[in-house]
């Protein structure tokens, strides 16, 4: 009910807290902190990225989901939650916790099952240190693609020339389009 009510004093503007309506956003970047910190401590990250020698010949499946879990350096955490945070808060709080988290499911099974493809096509050259940097950047790329798609252009009209106009898109004026 508080939320109906107009805001008090005079022209004063309220904020939402910054993971209102982001529950998943919030476990996602709090869980990557975290287990980084723990990943870090444990000097782990080798054994949890995505290795593909390792997945086939010592069968070690777990690969396949801890491999997207978190960042490796400190630089890419800080610069991936800079990245990440502000995105995932908007789209889920647009599509949805539900439709956002199925997603990003979909985004991290199907990236992963093409770089497994590409690993299998295009072997690693040298002695076989097949094992990737990890990451949340599936998630990454959904995110700056979902920006690219749906956020409006600050300047639509680019520069114009000809009567043409570039910017996101060509766009003809309809005064000008001669059929």
């Amino acid at each position: 009910m508080a939320a109906l009510l107009p805001p008090q004093g005079h022209g004063a503007v309220q904020h939402q807290p910054w993971f209102a309506g982001a529950p998943l956003t919030r476990i996602i970047a709090c869980g990557t902190a975290l287990l980084y910190a723990l990943f870090e401590t444990n000097h782990v990250h080798p054994d949890l990225s995505l290795d593909y020698d390792r997945l086939i010949a010592d069968g070690e499946l777990y690969r396949l989901f801890t491999c997207n879990l978190t960042f490796a350096t400190v630089g890419e955490l800080v610069m991936g939650m800079i990245l990440l945070v502000p995105l995932m808060r908007r789209y889920e709080r647009e599509l949805g916790t539900a439709k956002f988290g199925t997603m990003l499911v979909f985004t991290n099974a199907g990236a992963t099952f093409l770089e497994l493809c590409l690993a299998a096509l295009f072997p690693p050259p040298g002695d076989g240190g097949g094992g990737r940097h990890s990451g949340p950047y599936p998630t990454i790329g959904a995110m700056l693609y979902l920006f690219h798609v749906y956020a409006p252009r600050l300047h639509p009209k680019f520069f114009g020339l000809a009567g043409l106009h570039f910017g996101r898109r060509l766009s003809i004026p309809a005064n000008r389009l001669v059929i």
